[in-house]
């Protein structure tokens, strides 16, 4: 076998109930034998119609919880477990994920790594600090991935093992506006940001909560849920822009 399509969750909130969604979606494309589903702490002894759609494993956390921003905390960082994954070829997805398409046909160009620039990173982050810190660490600058889909080959994901959990521990990471700071992706951005990488697009990796869903034509992942408060932002962001260049 020469991938594996990974999932890691807890049973907290709505978490396994999107996950099944999530996997019935993607058992029309992809075999069982390929599927994992990792679970820490907490959880239950079974899941009987998840153990239906997937290989399940259990195992305890690696990492402490952190606070994506002030209205967000957790172990957003145990998605690392994907470096414990043994194919060449690795697909992480998030539990809040629809699959369109078939994801294995996403693998047939050459990179080390691919992922889509978060959708946070311009609104929430002051680039020359971001560049600033890249520099320190001498690395070499890249945007803020979102972690909800990522392709791996040649065994990059565990390659970079010891690079994620550096990164996430580090003191000094990058903050940005607001109390926003996503060690994850973060993390996630320095370890890879040597390496070959394939950026994605809305095409690959749609995001719901920006409302990009109408405007694409069954993109293969489609990932999050409708935030009208962002599109109201957006919305007057574009006029804020049209309304300067008229002055």
């Amino acid at each position: 076998m020469s991938y594996s399509v990974f999932y890691c969750v807890s049973d907290k909130g709505n978490m396994i109930p999107l996950l099944e969604k999530s996997l019935k979606s993607l058992s029309k494309f992809i075999d069982k034998e390929h599927i994992q589903v990792c679970f820490t702490p907490p959880y239950k002894d079974t899941y009987p119609n998840l153990k239906a759609l997937a290989n399940l494993v259990y195992r305890e956390n690696t990492t402490e919880p952190f606070k994506a921003n002030k209205n967000a905390k957790g172990r957003y960082a145990e998605k690392f477990q994907f470096t414990k994954v043994e194919t060449p070829k690795c697909i992480y997805l998030d539990h809040d994920t629809i699959i369109n398409k078939d994801i294995s046909e996403l693998l047939a160009d050459p990179f080390d790594v691919a992922f889509r620039a978060a959708g946070t990173f311009h609104r929430y982050y002051d680039l020359a600090k971001w560049y600033q810190y890249f520099n320190l660490k001498g690395k070499n600058p890249i945007p803020m991935p979102n972690s909800g889909l990522i392709l791996f080959q040649n065994h990059t994901h565990q390659k970079i093992e010891p690079g994620l959990y550096e990164a996430l521990l580090d003191p000094d990471m990058v903050e940005g506006y607001n109390g926003w700071q996503n060690r994850d992706q973060i993390a996630l951005a320095l370890a890879c940001s040597e390496l070959e990488i394939k950026w994605l697009t809305a095409d690959e990796h749609c995001y719901r909560w920006r409302n990009e869903v109408p405007l694409r034509h069954e993109p293969y992942v489609i990932h999050g849920e409708f935030n009208p408060k962002i599109i109201k932002e957006n919305i007057i962001t574009t006029l804020r822009s049209i309304a300067q260049v008229i002055a």
